[in-house]
């Protein structure tokens, strides 16, 4: 997106500007500073619709990414040209987005600079695009991300709790469900490499589904340009008696 530059002194007036650093781990959740493999740069412009210039670096001042979003109702929209880096400073690949959707051409490179992925989108959906080899050949096209899955998919998600989770204890009050929602890491080898609890729950609750979680078999992972990723799902665990 471009940055609007403000040459007439009633018009810089109509701009707030803002500007915070945010820490960052791995995962990037928010961190001390001490603590962090990242850190984030956001700036704010405009009055009601703002625009929002976020950059993420790691903790080496080394440039990770640039991304622009517009801020409707406290939700964050990608528009434009967004930016991304490989850690050594080569440019890893850029993309464009409108209203919140890919739109446009997604180009990205290998570190050496030549070219390794060219994907055409319109509004949101893929058009047509060419993947190259670090060897410059051409391969066959695979999608930008492909998501973490459980062998089974969802329905063997779902067996596997049924058989690994207890059933509601009887302290539980008949006609009542209890919530365990969970953020869930799988890591590039597939495995659930850390639980987080996001909604709290009485701990015998707590405990039973962390066994469970953490005993899964292993997941395909996740992949980002053909290549393992963490990647983060937020898991719903219902007792119902």
């Amino acid at each position: 997106m471009k940055v609007i530059t403000s040459i007439c002194f009633l018009l810089v007036l109509t701009f707030a500007h803002g500007q915070d650093t945010i820490y960052l781990n791995r995962d990037y959740q928010e961190i001390e500073a001490g603590k962090a493999e990242y850190y984030r740069v956001e700036e704010t412009k405009g009055a009601g619709e703002k625009e929002v210039i976020r950059r993420t670096y790691w903790i080496t001042n080394q440039i990770k990414s640039e991304r622009s979003f517009i801020e409707k109702k406290d939700q964050l929209i990608p528009e434009g040209l967004q930016k991304f880096w490989y850690e050594g400073g080569q440019l890893y690949y850029t993309e464009n987005f409108k209203k919140g959707k890919r739109h446009g051409d997604l180009i990205a490179f290998w570190e050496d600079g030549s070219k390794r992925r060219h994907d055409h989108f319109k509004k949101g959906k893929f058009k047509s695009g060419k993947i190259w080899n670090r060897q410059g050949e051409e391969i066959e096209h695979f999608p930008v991300m492909v998501p973490a899955t459980f062998p089974g998919g969802q329905k063997a998600i779902a067996a596997y709790l049924k058989a690994n989770i207890p059933p509601a204890p009887k302290s539980q009050k008949k006609g009542t469900e209890v919530r365990v929602v969970v953020s869930i890491r799988i890591n590039k080898e597939g495995q659930v490499s850390e639980i987080d609890l996001i909604d709290k729950a009485p701990p015998w609750y707590h405990a039973v589904t962390f066994h469970a979680l953490s005993t899964m078999p292993r997941w395909n992972p996740g992949k980002h340009m053909g290549e393992p990723v963490n990647v983060s799902y937020t898991l719903p665990v219902i007792f119902r008696k």
